[in-house]
């Protein structure tokens, strides 16, 4: 939706109900295969990467 002055005015993330479906379908077998990580997982200090460490052991 837009206001007269062509702003956007509702959060947009997908075209369809149908790809939204599709995408969280995808992260839930991600899931159950092990392959997906969140985002709070794989934050990692700068000072710890370049230690070579591991905020994910």
């Amino acid at each position: 939706m837009e206001t007269p002055t062509k702003q956007q005015t509702d959060k947009r993330g997908f075209r369809t109900k149908r790809e939204a479906e599709e995408f969280l379908a995808s992260v839930e077998n991600m899931k159950a295969t092990g392959e997906f990580v969140s985002a709070s997982s794989a934050r990692i200090l700068l000072s710890e990467w370049a230690r070579g460490g591991s905020a994910l052991s």
